[in-house]
């Protein structure tokens, strides 16, 4: 557990050091290493791991454990994504301890591409192993999502979640519609907006070859976001190469 939290501590220096601190937010890795790591701490403390998740269920275990979440919504519709919770915890099952960065106790472990070792790790505030945990870390989504649904809070600037800002998706849906593409293909555009964030806008860059204005609002994009290939929103996104070059490992 203590390479665990020194692990996302480092990452965290990592964006300051890009000027990416968050105080929400999320990291969204391309690591062959640091994937195997994550999932080699759940194999371990979990002796009924599986490949494709843990036997028994969602809590069996106070450190390790697979979960549900509001996250990647669209691609765990898609694919059989397995969602994991990391507790900070030292022996037993004692209390979580707050000593991830902005005093976070929980980790959110998404491994969303076995291929390409991407991932999804989101420092969070409330566990979700004991039920007093669960409850808390429930009225924390419902805070979120209010504020998400009045101010579209996942566009400021200490918050670097992986959801697309609603001014992304407006902005693209509303060139969209002044172009010549039929009301069909802009639906299932916009859906697909939504669902796949801001990577999969930027991948429709030729559906838009006599469509000016969306073609240089995609440009725009490419431009505004590091590796806009494979972002989703505003999460903060480092490469493995990347990663050895700020901790000097090279």
């Amino acid at each position: 557990m203590s390479s665990i939290v020194s692990v996302v501590w480092c990452l965290y220096d990592c964006a300051l050091r890009t000027g990416d601190a968050f105080t929400q937010g999320a990291f969204h890795e391309k690591s062959e290493k640091l994937y195997n790591f994550f999932l080699c701490y759940i194999i371990f403390v979990n002796s009924d791991y599986r490949q494709m998740g843990l036997l028994g269920g969602n809590c069996n275990n106070p450190h390790a454990y697979q979960r549900v979440s509001s996250h990647l919504e669209g691609p765990a519709k898609e694919r059989d994504i397995y969602q994991y919770g990391i507790d900070v915890r030292f022996g037993g099952n004692g209390s979580a301890r707050n000593f991830l960065p902005n005093k976070m106790t929980h980790i959110l472990f998404i491994p969303y591409d076995a291929e390409d070792y991407k991932f999804i790790l989101k420092p969070e505030d409330d566990c979700m192993y004991r039920f007093e945990e669960i409850v808390w870390h429930g009225f924390g989504l419902g805070r979120s999502k209010w504020e998400t649904f009045f101010w579209s809070s996942d566009g400021e600037k200490h918050q670097r979640k992986e959801r697309i800002p609603k001014t992304i998706v407006s902005r693209f849906d509303e060139l969209m519609n002044k172009s010549s593409i039929d009301e069909k293909k802009r639906g299932q555009y916009n859906a697909e907006a939504k669902a796949w964030g801001i990577q999969r806008i930027v991948s429709l860059a030729d559906e838009f070859k006599e469509a000016a204005p969306v073609r240089s609002y995609i440009e725009q994009l490419k431009r505004e976001h590091k590796h806009p290939e494979m972002r989703f929103g505003r999460e903060v996104i480092f490469f493995e190469d990347e990663l050895r070059k700020l901790v000097d490992c090279e």
